[in-house]
């Protein structure tokens, strides 16, 4: 309820504002209201001790001088624009809930080598109708909110410190530019930097962000656009943000970053290693690969968030180096000798050809003699290489009992000798594209085989024997275009004249 009436408070003044410096923009010829601790500085020149106005450049000076808020007016309240110049270390501290360090209707441009400090206000530090813009000087703001502004904020030098203890450090309607001097802020509850229109810009100079409760510390409508100068942020920094080139970046927290910083990138294994701007595309290049060792993967160090690799699988690969130091390794896996059999879940695989070179592997068997349906399968992976899977294993499933349905991977290019001899329940077989040769028994003795489907076009050799003993009422169908050829080819390899092949 207290931040709804606050609210509407503030909707009150910006109208306020906005028709007080409607009415003087019409009424040129009058000089503008001043007051300074309810005092008329125009109408009263010298009534406030150490404050003066020079009509002809629109300056108000303080000089050393202690302002506490009225009932009535804010510390410094201008109806229309107004040039404050510093001299010294002045002060302006409020009294009540609804107490404003300086109300200005029109433009506020505060300058000078002194300090201003504004302590407990109620409301706002600083209330603008239109823009302000801060240079050399320094200004101390702690307040609910510390400089709002229906224009544009603009920090050229000088050094700005504001903690808020209920709204946004700085609240800007039409964008927030710092390009010189120092930005120090903090808010207890809402994001730091409100912008309810325009872009947040930084060309120069430092800024610092620390909201607290996990809120953002730059909330902008626009673009956050980080040109020049440095900036660190704390809090939620969910927004990307944009260098003067165009590039996107992730900013992390606690770590000043700029648009001149090198980050250090270091690569393990591979070549690329050097420093880089946030925003450089960085090519990175693995060692080769060899006849014991073949590349795998880039493996990026997982606490940095922020490198997006173009192709992490590729010996040589592009990434935009983000705003943090990158660690980067090639990874590498070991090649398998030939011949050496390797065990896949409950299948056995023997090493036929090498990874780097050639990765293919034989299917030797399986572990579950159980198993009743088994699928050979077109490839399978061991140690983060892809091996196909093109020989069928002499023996590899000789005298099994339970199998009862085969189906062959379309890799496969030779079934060898005995691989399927005397099982006895094996009812059903197919065959893959890619079979040039039945060895020989291959599926000798295999009485209950009623159904076998050949895929391939390429078959070219059947060995001896190949079909003794299947069910006397098989029938073996083969692709159209090879009907004939294939009747020749599979003629007196063992079974009986009355199986049948067909298309």
């Amino acid at each position: 309820m207290k931040q709804k009436v606050k609210k509407v408070v503030e909707i009150f003044l910006w109208g306020m504002l906005i028709c007080c410096g409607m009415f003087f923009k019409v009424q040129a010829a009058a000089p503008p209201d001043i007051y300074v601790n309810g005092q008329n500085v125009i109408a009263s020149p010298g009534v406030v001790p150490g404050v003066s106005y020079e009509a002809k450049t629109n300056t108000l000076t303080l000089s050393s001088v202690t302002i506490t808020e009225t009932a009535m007016h804010p510390g410094i309240e201008a109806f229309g624009d107004l040039n404050v110049r510093l001299i010294g270390e002045s002060q302006i501290t409020g009294k009540s809930a609804n107490d404003i360090g300086i109300m200005v209707s029109g433009n506020l441009n505060i300058s000078g080598t002194g300090t201003l400090t504004i302590n407990q206000c109620g409301f706002n530090g600083i209330l603008v109708g239109n823009d302000i813009c801060i240079k050399e000087a320094t200004v101390n703001i702690t307040a609910p909110t510390g400089i709002s502004s229906t224009g544009k904020v603009t920090i050229d030098s000088g050094t700005v410190l504001i903690k808020a203890t209920t709204e946004h450090a700085v609240s800007a309607l039409n964008g927030f530019t710092v390009n010189g001097g120092s930005l120090i802020a903090a808010s207890d509850v809402s994001n730091t930097i409100q912008i309810e229109e325009g872009d947040f810009l930084l060309t120069g100079g430092s800024v610092e962000l620390n909201p607290a409760n996990n809120v953002q510390p730059i909330y902008a409508k626009g673009a956050i656009n980080i040109y020049g100068g440095k900036i660190k942020l704390s809090g939620n920094v969910s927004r990307r943000i944009t260098l003067k080139n165009g590039t996107e970046l992730s900013l992390g927290t606690g770590y000043w970053f700029s648009p001149d910083t090198q980050f250090e990138l270091e690569v393990f294994n591979g070549k690329g290693s050097g420093k880089y701007r946030a925003g450089d595309t960085v090519t990175i290049t693995a060692d080769p690969s060899t006849k014991d060792k073949l590349f795998y993967c880039w493996v990026i160090n997982s606490s940095e968030a922020g490198v997006h690799l173009q192709d992490p699988i590729k010996e040589e690969t592009t990434f935009v180096m983000p705003a943090q130091n990158v660690t980067l390794t090639a990874e590498y896996v070991e090649v398998i000798k030939k011949n050496t059999v390797v065990t896949i879940g409950e299948e056995k695989y023997k090493i036929i050809g090498e990874a780097f070179s050639n990765p293919t592997v034989a299917y030797c068997g399986n572990s579950d003699a159980k198993e009743k349906t088994i699928t050979i399968p077109n490839s399978v992976s061991w140690k983060h290489v892809e091996y196909k899977v093109i020989t069928v294993s002499k023996n590899a499933f000789k005298n099994n009992k339970n199998l009862t349905m085969v189906n062959i991977g379309d890799n496969v290019t030779s079934i060898e000798k005995s691989a399927f001899e005397n099982c006895k329940k094996l009812s059903k077989v197919t065959m893959g594209k890619k079979v040039t040769k039945i060895g020989a028994n291959a599926f000798s003795g295999c009485k209950n085989l009623k159904t076998i489907t050949v895929k391939s076009t390429k078959l070219k050799t059947i060995g001896k024997n190949a079909f003794r003993n299947i069910h006397k009422k098989a029938v073996i169908k083969v692709p159209k275009s090879k009907l004939g050829a294939y009747r020749k080819l599979f003629k007196n390899k063992g079974q009986k004249k009355t199986v049948k092949i067909k298309k």
